[in-house]
């Protein structure tokens, strides 16, 4: 099976892409639920490690938001017209802590509501 790949050239849909990704890091948790799928899994280092659904909720109230993010070398490919896989590198701050770095990959599907983050990844450097 040949693996075939779409740069998004539609710079709206991308906008508004990385503003929801942008938005996981720093928007209150209930803000953010509207763009998250309920089956989403996402994969963090230790302690968080791998959660799911209302967990994810969970964690982002139990932890203090980000106060700064800047991804760089940013990726956007659309392997189907309802699939959005974003990488990156991020460099994000609390307002009570040191910098964070990691590279991070997301996954969006597109549905009648919208697009939904369904897969999040972080692996810190």
């Amino acid at each position: 099976m040949q693996y075939q790949a779409y740069l998004c050239s539609n710079s709206r849909m991308s906008d508004h892409i990385w503003q929801l990704e942008t938005a996981f890091w720093t928007a209150d948790p209930d803000e953010a639920r509207h763009a998250l799928d309920p089956h989403c899994l996402m994969a963090f280092p230790p302690p968080a490690g791998i959660v799911s659904g209302d967990q994810i909720i969970s964690s982002m109230r139990a932890a203090p938001r980000w106060h700064t993010v800047v991804m760089v070398d940013k990726y956007l490919h659309q392997p189907a017209v309802d699939l959005v896989v974003l990488a990156y590198f991020v460099s994000a701050r609390r307002n009570s802590g040191g910098a964070y770095t990691a590279y991070c990959t997301s996954t969006y599907r597109q549905n009648q509501s919208g697009w939904k983050l369904i897969q999040h990844q972080q692996t810190p450097t």
